[in-house]
């Protein structure tokens, strides 16, 4: 999977002003590796991946940076953010449209659209 021209214009336009981590349950390793091959590893402070969960994740991000935004796809990382305290956007997908009705948070169809909430 090629990234997204939107998703690379955002980073490359906002990573000089935020920084950029994360949280997936795939594999450490594995995770680095797909970003290397992506050409995006270095748009990122720091990468997390399992075996630590999404918590753990924001936890430790949570200790070096004040307004933190989770940006996800599943009712797992919505979890983690009710659970963690921070806010939520949801990147709506063909997967989350079951529970993406049951919740009330942002959205975005797009990462061409995310400026407006960060």
């Amino acid at each position: 999977m090629i990234p997204s021209k939107n998703l690379m214009k955002f980073l490359k336009s906002q990573k000089k002003y935020h920084n950029f981590y994360i949280s997936t349950g795939t594999p450490q390793s594995k995770i680095v590796n797909i970003l290397k091959e992506k050409k995006l590893f270095s748009f990122f402070k720091k990468i997390y991946g399992s075996p630590r969960s999404k918590v753990e994740h924001i936890k430790e991000i949570k200790k070096k940076n004040i307004n933190i935004v989770f940006i996800g796809d599943s009712l797992e990382d919505f979890n983690a953010s009710v659970e963690t305290n921070i806010d939520f956007i949801l990147k709506l997908n063909s997967e989350n449209i079951l529970f993406r009705k049951k919740i009330n948070v942002r959205t975005i169809q797009s990462f061409k659209y995310l400026n407006k909430y960060i």
